[in-house]
């Protein structure tokens, strides 16, 4: 099953009030995409994924959580047969919150979701 683009998914412990973000948001947001990928890649791994474990955009899920200042990344991967998912968090430092605030990247008008 593929990760739901439109909704999203309901990670343990996150809040249920998400934007589902596009993935080219934070493909230039220095690190933070590419140390939550190395963390996946190595959980898949360590559970018997063929490596490299590489990912494409149908593979990840961003997830913003603009009243708790966090981005969740969400990868998903085929792993001996079963489907496994790996979720890395980020709490944004205040400063990048402040210029995606600043550049209407983040808790604008009528830019939440609720997942029903």
């Amino acid at each position: 099953m593929p990760l739901n683009k439109e909704f999203g998914e309901q990670l343990e412990g996150m809040p249920d009030d998400f934007v589902v973000a596009p993935l080219s948001k934070w493909a230039d947001k220095g690190q933070l995409l590419a140390e939550a990928a190395k963390v996946a890649a190595d959980q898949f791994a360590q559970a018997g994924a063929a490596k490299p474990v590489i990912f494409d955009g149908d593979d990840i899920l961003v997830q913003e959580y603009h009243k708790t200042g966090q981005v969740a990344f969400v990868f998903i991967r085929q792993v001996n047969g079963a489907e496994m998912f790996s979720w890395y968090v980020w709490d944004l430092p205040d400063d990048m919150v402040i210029e995606l605030r600043t550049n209407g990247e983040w808790d604008f008008p009528g830019y939440s979701h609720k997942k029903e």
